[in-house]
């Protein structure tokens, strides 16, 4: 539990009150709990919600489901009084992931992102493939979309790539990225409707 209060240059008192609990983080345990909660009071009387907790569940052998929420996430700034600025931003994301074996994974993720002050809304969602992890060489596949609406303009993004680490030996590094990046709806002027990214890496001591 942690309690924090201070008096601003006025004589008006803020106070935090915050609570932290933790499961065991044992990777074989079929549910894990990380939560941070915080009550902000400022000195107008008026309250601030401050959470972030992650909660991990396993309901069937080789299915995890993971749930991540945040509310004002805090900006430590000394400077500040209470010695934070929370962001008027709150998130909320869903994992699946399904691990067939040691070298096959696929997993799906949505993530709701809301700025409470614009009221701006963007919604994203993927399916991710992940191969031979067990040979230190994965081959990853990714699809995901993301729509913005609310005061924003309203626009629809792509995301595809496909990206190829292999095992680093003792001399020599190798990777490949390559994906896109495509846009509809009110396309910015600086922005093209498709954009091809293609990334080799390559590096060898001697």
């Amino acid at each position: 539990y942690d309690y924090k209060s201070q008096l601003d240059p006025t004589g008006d008192r803020g106070i935090d009150r915050g609570i932290r609990f933790q499961t065991n983080g044992s990777p074989d345990s079929k549910f894990q709990l990380n939560l941070f909660y915080k009550m902000r009071t400022l000195p107008n009387n008026q309250n601030v919600m401050i959470r972030d907790y992650s909660v991990t569940a396993k309901p069937l052998k080789d299915w995890e489901v993971i749930n991540q929420l945040q509310t004002n996430p805090e900006v430590v700034k000394s400077d500040a009084f209470m010695g934070s600025v929370p962001q008027a931003a709150r998130s909320n994301t869903w994992k699946v992931n399904y691990t067939k074996s040691e070298n096959l994974t696929l997993g799906g993720s949505w993530q709701e992102l809301i700025n409470e002050q614009s009221r701006a809304k963007s919604t994203i969602g993927g399916v991710n493939l992940e191969l031979f992890k067990k040979t230190g060489s994965p081959l990853i596949l990714f699809y995901g979309i993301e729509q913005n609406e609310g005061n924003v303009v309203r626009r629809l993004t792509h995301r595809y790539h496909v990206q190829f680490d292999q095992r680093a030996g003792p001399n020599q590094m190798f990777s490949l990225f390559a994906g896109n990046v495509s846009y509809e709806h009110s396309i910015a002027d600086s922005l093209n409707r498709n954009n091809v990214t293609v990334r080799l890496d390559y590096q060898m001591r001697f």
